[in-house]
């Protein structure tokens, strides 16, 4: 219940919003207690029309699309050079650490995202909050705005490539796989298999 309530409670909360503004402002023969009633009512109805359309596009239609890109270009071949789908993504290997490329849609515009996974233990100490913090401030793609971005997570690091028609080439998306394991590198952040991040007591994909 707590997954789905979130389709429809934000829907709701925004017409609410929207609706009741316009019936406490504009003109009209009923009293404002009625124009509020009406703003819930008609709040409820489309928010259990939006709702319904955005759970069932994340959950039933996303992820068919989502495997339907994964068979396209560029994702077609980076698995002609070993890499394979795993749930709605490819995982593949590139010097040694194990890399995660998938389609995003999350940010609100179309992206590749690029995740190299690392192992957040260093000098015998796993990485806190304020080393990922760090870590983000130091690496930060310039520019902007900037069609990189780069998201440090407890056990990774996710360079989002963000496109508007054309998704970067294969090569595009390896090249950022490298730029982030030199960086890794530099760091000392030894690559991990998902099977070892699984089996970490720190895993938490939460973002600086």
């Amino acid at each position: 219940m707590k997954r789905v309530l979130p389709y429809y409670f934000y829907p709701f909360v925004l017409l609410l919003v929207v609706l009741s503004a316009n019936a406490l402002t504009g003109k009209s023969v009923n009293t404002p207690a009625e124009n509020f009633m009406n703003a819930v009512i008609f709040a409820l109805i489309g928010s259990l029309l939006i709702g319904t359309i955005i759970f069932f596009y994340d959950t039933k239609w996303g992820p068919g699309k989502q495997l339907k890109i994964l068979s396209k270009s560029p994702f077609s071949e980076l698995k002609e050079q070993g890499f394979y789908v795993q749930d709605e993504s490819l995982v593949g290997n590139v010097k040694e650490y194990t890399v995660m490329v998938s389609f995003n849609w999350e940010s609100g515009r179309s992206a590749i995202s690029v995740a190299v996974f690392f192992n957040p233990l260093r000098d015998s100490q796993y990485l806190g909050e304020e080393e990922l913090r760090n870590l983000d401030k130091l690496y930060r793609p310039q520019g902007y705005p900037s069609i990189k971005e780069y998201i440090w997570l407890k056990n990774g690091v996710v360079g989002l490539l963000k496109y508007n028609f054309i998704p970067p080439n294969h090569d595009k998306i390896l090249q950022t796989a490298s730029e982030l394991i030199e960086i890794l590198k530099i760091e000392r952040l030894r690559p991990i298999s998902l099977g070892e991040v699984k089996k970490l007591p720190v895993i938490e994909n939460t973002t600086i």
